[in-house]
């Protein structure tokens, strides 16, 4: 009950043409195996709509150890960590068929009212019999992203049927999709370190203008609806 396992198969679409994985990919195997457990724990999304919830993702992070490789297989093992009053954390761990680890990763989730989209109270979502492990992917909650200036726009995207999800807006792999799309990184650039804060939900025909900026090593990517921030991004790419 209080951790999940699944064996996934890594595809040869998983990867990019350089055979890096791509962080939708990621995010896809960390959903599969958040959602599978959370069918084991009672909380699925089929049960949460019949209590009028959903589950939403606020934040997800995830270090790349070692890369994993196409056409073979990886264990996604998940946890949930103690709630708090509204908020879920989720850890995650990717390893191979030898045990070696390959990624980590943490995410923030909230149960929302379907009609009202408000955050509920965490109590009384989890089963009573749960009993919550302490291992912690990262040291305390996950860090806020900071919104940065940046005057030219790398690109705009505007999600179509594909893009949206059972809860009736653009998945959260996709924003992965978006940013990758609009930003330049080298063939050569491994990323190690990949983090997206969700402020707003994105729905089909919205138009989202993707503004970037590079540090170093690392890539600053925002999306915006008008003036309105919907997600923050940050990259670490591999020294």
């Amino acid at each position: 009950m209080n951790r999940f396992n699944v064996d996934y198969y890594l595809r040869t679409s998983d990867f990019d043409m350089n055979s890096r994985i791509h962080p939708a990919a990621v995010l896809d195997l960390f959903q599969e195996v958040a959602g599978g457990h959370a069918t084991l724990l009672g909380c699925s999304f089929a049960q949460m709509l019949e209590k009028n919830l959903l589950w939403m993702v606020t934040r997800v992070r995830f270090s790349v150890i070692k890369m994993p490789q196409k056409n073979s297989y990886a264990k996604v093992s998940t946890w949930p960590l103690e709630p708090n009053r509204v908020i879920f954390q989720r850890e995650y761990s990717v390893t191979d068929e030898q045990g070696e680890a390959l990624i980590r990763g943490s995410s923030e989730w909230a149960a929302v009212d379907c009609n009202e989209r408000k955050l509920v109270a965490a109590k009384g979502i989890y089963p009573e019999s749960v009993e919550y492990l302490t291992d912690k992917t990262y040291e305390g909650r996950l860090p806020r992203l900071h919104d940065f200036d940046c005057e030219k726009k790398a690109c705009t995207v505007t999600p179509t049927y594909s893009d949206i999800d059972c809860n009736g807006h653009v998945n959260n792999t996709k924003y992965a999709v978006y940013v990758m799309n609009c930003i330049e990184l080298g063939s050569d650039e491994e990323i190690y370190d990949f983090q997206i804060d969700y402020h707003k939900e994105i729905q089909q025909g919205d138009n989202i203008d993707l503004y970037c900026k590079r540090e170093g090593n690392t890539i600053f990517a925002k999306g915006l609806r008008d003036k309105d921030t919907m997600f923050l991004c940050k990259i670490e790419i591999k020294k």
